[in-house]
């Protein structure tokens, strides 16, 4: 008998070995899938809100500071000194971030047949010689009194090509025309960009260094044809260099940076990062508006909190198998070697974004630069960047955008007007995977588009 319950027992113990040795397998054979993008900040939204909600696990004491942050997100500053967002210019690209990052969202180009530039902002090359009569970039805007730098508008080329299966396809090439320069000729050529989303960027700040340059490999040591790399900023907040994990190129290395940057660069707000307004010498109107810092550290530090908790709004269908098979079509013509499907992040220093620590999270982005192409080039350096080269854009909150910002314009310039437009200008290291692209069939390219609008 007590053979017998001995037996019995080793009978059992075996089988909960069996049992943990088929259930680990299992977890290494299905990777680990969620709709929390996010982690526990993923907040579930479709609608026009979708990319302006706090992070979910935002701790109650500062909901107040993420009011703040919102409020002063979407004011409009003015050149009226009784008003209280004082400052504006003298010359501008917007006048509040919010005429930018709509809803929180992208900004977009003009569609055809329409003048201006919309929601570009205007920058010049700058590898080839200095503009001083303009510097970095073109302002179409400004205040009373003051001329702004140029009249510009966009005209569109259109590129044909045709899918393996004879499947045709139309793309459309931007070009910027300048209609009127206020001072002097405009030597270099010019090149339009739209503002990206500004969801998860607190997250994205808080990706470890270290992970970002383990996944570098700028010689392409591991002969895939893809060579990843840093780029290596001056952050005038913190006065070092630094990796850049923000703006098309990288070109910004923290949260704060890019918030006092696009308050100097695209509003013309002065602070005690960036004190005088990029007014050229020619420019003499631009150098009579004579103003005070207009962005505090109460302004500065309350923008940043408030961009730095965005949500990410959770994926859609992500269990359905449509999707799933699109998922693996997406790992196996290679675009998950660049957009990375998950990640970790590290350890916020800052108390107030400590409850975005360690996190698992789904941004598809390696934050790395890659080079792609000439099609999608610019003749301009940023960092170690150069004209080729591109941060791989997050695509995390990809297939809401439209439901955000009432249409689709993907890419720095905004050119596509499609997921798959996107993917038919990929060129240089990701040259194969768009070859692979082409050669899908169309059940196969709609099913890795169902992936695409799932995150």
């Amino acid at each position: 008998m007590g053979t017998n319950i001995s037996n019995y027992f080793k009978f059992l113990i075996i089988q909960a070995i069996l049992l943990i040795i088929t259930y680990a397998s299992f977890a290494e054979e299905v990777p680990i899938d969620t709709n929390l993008s996010g982690g526990t900040t993923t907040r579930e939204d479709v609608t026009i809100n979708a990319f302006s909600k706090p992070a979910k696990n935002l701790p109650l004491k500062y909901r107040r500071l993420f009011t703040q942050g919102n409020n002063l997100f979407r004011a409009n500053w003015t050149s009226s000194k009784n008003h209280k967002f004082f400052g504006l210019g003298p010359t501008y690209t917007n006048s509040s971030c919010i005429s930018c990052h709509l809803n929180d969202g992208r900004s977009t180009p003009p569609d055809f047949g329409k003048n201006g530039t919309e929601g570009l902002t205007i920058f010049i090359n700058n590898a080839d010689r200095d503009e001083v009569n303009y510097g970095t970039k073109i302002d179409t805007k400004s205040i009373e009194g003051v001329p702004s730098e140029a009249k510009i508008n966009i005209t569109y080329e259109k590129v044909f090509g045709n899918f393996d299966d004879g499947t045709p396809y139309t793309l459309i090439k931007p070009e910027l025309n300048i209609e009127q320069a206020s001072f002097g000729e405009i030597k270099n050529k010019i090149h339009g960009r739209v503002a990206t989303s500004i969801i998860g960027i607190g997250l994205i700040e808080t990706i470890p260094d270290k992970l970002i340059l383990k996944w570098a490999d700028p010689y392409d040591q591991d002969n895939d044809g893809i060579s990843g790399r840093v780029n290596i900023v001056y952050d005038p907040v913190t006065e070092k260099k630094s990796i850049g994990k923000f703006g098309w190129k990288a070109s910004k290395s923290s949260v704060k940076h890019q918030v006092i940057s696009a308050l100097y660069e695209d509003i013309g707000i002065t602070s005690n990062i960036f004190p005088v307004n990029r007014c050229p010498k020619i420019q003499m109107s631009c150098l009579r508006q004579s103003k005070n810092i207009e962005a505090d550290k109460s302004i500065i530090d309350a923008l940043t909190f408030y961009t730095s908790v965005i949500a990410v709004p959770a994926r859609r269908d992500f269990r359905n198998i449509n999707v799933v098979n699109g998922k693996k079509i997406f790992i196996k013509i290679g675009c998950a070697n660049c957009h990375l499907t998950n990640i970790k992040t590290g350890i916020q220093k800052n108390e107030q974004l400590k409850f975005l620590n360690n996190q698992n999270i789904q941004p598809y982005t390696d934050l790395l630069l890659h080079d792609m192409g000439d099609g999608l080039a610019e003749n301009t350096n940023e960092g170690l960047a150069d004209r080729n080269e591109w941060r791989t854009a997050p695509l995390w909150g990809l297939g809401l955008i439209k439901n955000v910002n009432g249409k689709v314009r993907l890419l720095h310039d905004g050119r596509a007007r499609s997921i798959e437009e996107a993917i038919l200008w990929h060129e240089g290291e990701a040259k194969k995977s768009r070859e692979n692209y082409l050669k899908l069939d169309k059940y196969k390219r709609d099913l890795l588009l169902k992936f695409l609008n799932s995150l």
